[in-house]
């Protein structure tokens, strides 16, 4: 950690009187950070004269510390005055929207705030280095008193509840009062009229002993509830907060400053109908936004129809700032485990910052600072992204039909028909340095997207105006793209700015694009083989995510972007079933993945289960132990509707360390 303020300085910041400027007449009032809870030695800060109590969030995912702080202000403007307690040359002030320049002198930073708003620091250009978060308010109003039995009231000091969550009654309120930090989790769960409100700090910083889940902040099956001006900060790995299969609840005036690495999600939006967030700040180092469908007792089972899911509908999300440092700053999506997605807007929103992940950077296609992706085959539609200033990112726009996520660790499901359609991103100004890409990649001909708005996007100070956009990255199965610029209008289909490989159409089937725990999809069975006992269908293993046989080991699965198969006394069968007539190429290498030991493997590609054509003439290749290079399975062959192409792989000897990597690629001339 970077070197603290000294006594000195602290002692002067503390009790220095700030010289107003004529126009700067409003008063503030905060509370300072409790003993034992986090305080920041990075940073001290005066509003108004007043000192402003400035937590330690933690470190981010780069080891840097983040501070925060809270205060209220009313009267007229105010001058707050930072005093940093490590060098720097340069200080901004974030989001530009807010129209606020930083003054420097030595190591003290000086602005003004005309009004109650969220302003945060970023020194010398560093997103990812130490940086400060400011959250001024409104004064608070018909404040409740501690001794109100429906209200749970947290005084100033720090109260730790490490065990079961704080979960109130129908009609309470829970109370934080300024200066109050709460170690601990609330859970609103099957209830009506909660309030969660004040001006204290929800800290997460532990592992909870007690039983349900660790999200600091959950609402579960409850309707009419409000969150409004806590502050929640999550100091470890998990998500910051959710809202899950409720109705009528709004959250405003809320702040996040979550940016331990990783998945620290600052508020899921799962299965809800008429829900409200409004003057909202989130920085989490995962999504900051994301509307999810889960199934409706909870959790992710990928062979759950999303048709008899919660909807997710009427969600508006408005005048907010939001930073992610991994992952999406919103995504409506991922999993998609919900009867449909509609009524969703996104209105008036500063994306401060954006980055994919800190450990795979550039390696993700499926992030961007505005995300719509389906990983379970359902319906979205009606969703705009309005009024959004985007000022640091990756990528800006990612609309994604795909059956996996984070190298495959995630799974989606595409066995049902599903697409994206009627989506509006409209007003979108980026100033970011990323690379801007605008990618839309659909994934079938029946899972497409379709009917996309692109309207007065501006990338650093230019529209986008036509197809031949640099920015545009969209695949075939990607159609009525509407461009709406100053200069006119024009409606467009992918193929744009794609390589071949890239471009996945109705002609061409991949065993790891088309792998989902749902069979047949796409024409693909998963199968195993005995004899004397025939042919046997695998059966899904959620746990482990791949597909299972009838013995120990035999499986197929897919890991880092390839299809990999183990036979265990059964001979393991990935077969795919032509939709029709026609000639096909079939490409691909198999090999050895698992290379530390074992006798090798043997392999073969079959036709209705009589023609073996690769190798041909009833052989099988041998793969040898170590054989991490293998052979090319290309062939070409004609098929009839219905014909059977059957990829084979068997053990020898022993069954040890069988693992073979096979990716093969069937393409339509």
């Amino acid at each position: 950690m970077a070197a603290a303020l000294t006594a000195a300085a602290v002692l002067l910041a503390a009790s220095i009187t700030v010289s107003q400027p004529a126009f700067a007449t409003g008063t503030v009032t905060s509370a300072p950070v409790p003993a034992g809870a986090p305080a920041s030695s990075d940073f001290a800060v005066t509003a108004a004269g007043t000192s402003v109590g400035i937590h330690d969030a933690g470190a981010n995912a780069w080891g840097n510390h983040v501070g925060f702080g809270t205060f209220d202000m009313s009267g007229g403007p105010v001058t707050v005055t930072v005093s940093v307690g490590f060098s720097f040359s340069t200080a901004k002030i974030v989001p530009a929207s807010l129209g606020l320049t930083a003054t420097k002198s030595g190591s003290t930073v000086t602005f003004t705030l005309a009004n109650p708003s969220n302003a945060s620091l970023v020194f010398d250009g560093n997103y990812q280095g130490r940086t400060l978060h400011l959250f001024a308010q409104a004064p608070e109003t018909n404040v409740p008193s501690p001794l109100d039995p429906n209200v749970i009231y947290f005084g100033p000091g720090l109260h730790t509840y490490t065990g079961n969550a704080i979960e109130p009654a129908n009609g309470q309120t829970i109370y934080l009062a300024p200066g109050a930090v709460l170690r601990g989790r609330i859970r609103v769960d099957n209830k009506s009229n909660v309030t969660v409100r004040g001006r204290g700090v929800l800290l997460s910083d532990f592992t909870p002993t007690g039983p349900a889940d660790n999200v600091a902040i959950a609402v579960a099956h409850s309707q009419n509830v409000t969150i409004t001006g806590i502050t929640t900060n999550r100091a470890i790995a998990g998500w910051t907060g959710f809202i899950t299969e409720s109705s009528y609840v709004t959250v405003s005036d809320y702040h996040v400053v979550s940016p331990f690495y990783a998945s620290t999600d600052g508020f899921d939006i799962n299965n809800n109908q008429h829900i409200v967030f409004d003057r909202v700040f989130i920085r989490s180092c995962d999504d900051a936004v994301s509307i999810k469908g889960y199934q409706p007792a909870g959790g992710w089972n990928r062979l759950f129809n999303p048709a008899n899911a919660t909807p997710n509908s009427d969600i508006v999300y408005k005048n907010s700032q939001l930073w992610a440092d991994a992952n999406n700053a919103i995504v409506v999506g991922e999993e998609t485990i919900a009867a449909s997605y509609s009524g969703i807007r996104f209105q008036n929103i500063d994306i401060l910052y954006n980055y994919d992940d800190r450990d795979h950077p550039d390696q993700l296609t499926d992030r961007a600072a505005l995300t719509v992706l389906m990983l379970n085959a359902t319906d979205i539609s009606d969703v705009v992204f309005d009024n959004i200033r985007v000022e640091n990112a990756k990528r800006l726009i990612n609309v994604d039909i795909r059956n996996s996520y984070w190298f495959g660790s995630l799974l989606g499901n595409l066995g049902w028909a599903g697409s994206i359609h009627g989506i509006t991103f409209s007003n979108i100004t980026s100033t970011s340095p990323g690379s801007n890409e605008i990618r839309m990649f659909g994934w079938d001909g029946d899972r497409k997207i379709d009917n996309v708005t692109l309207q007065n996007v501006s990338i650093n100070g230019a529209y986008v105006t036509s197809a031949a956009d640099s920015h545009l990255k969209l695949n075939s199965l990607a159609t009525n793209v509407h461009i709406v610029s100053p200069s006119g209008s024009v409606t467009t289909n992918g193929p744009i700015g794609v390589t071949q490989a890239e471009d996945w159409t109705a002609n061409r089937y991949n065993a790891e694009h088309d792998y989902t725990p749902q069979q047949p999809n796409r024409g693909w069975n998963y199968r195993s083989w005995k004899a004397g006992v025939g042919t046997s269908t695998m059966t899904w293993n959620v746990t482990e995510g791949r597909w299972r046989g009838t013995a120990s080991w035999d499986s197929i699965w897919v890991n880092g972007g390839y299809t990999l198969m183990h036979p265990d006394g059964n001979q393991i069968l990935l077969e795919w079933t032509a939709p029709r007539a026609g000639t096909i190429d079939i490409t691909g290498t198999v090999r050895k993945w698992d290379v530390g030991g074992g006798d090798g493997v043997t392999a073969s590609i079959w036709k209705n289960s009589t023609s073996n054509f690769w190798p041909g003439g009833g052989a099988w290749k041998v793969i040898a132990a170590t054989d991490s290079v293998g052979y090319s399975t290309n062939a070409t062959v004609t098929v009839a509707a219905g014909d059977v192409i059957s990829f084979r792989v068997d053990g020898r000897a022993t069954t040890n360390n069988d693992s073979t990597m096979w990716t093969p690629t069937i393409t339509y001339r």
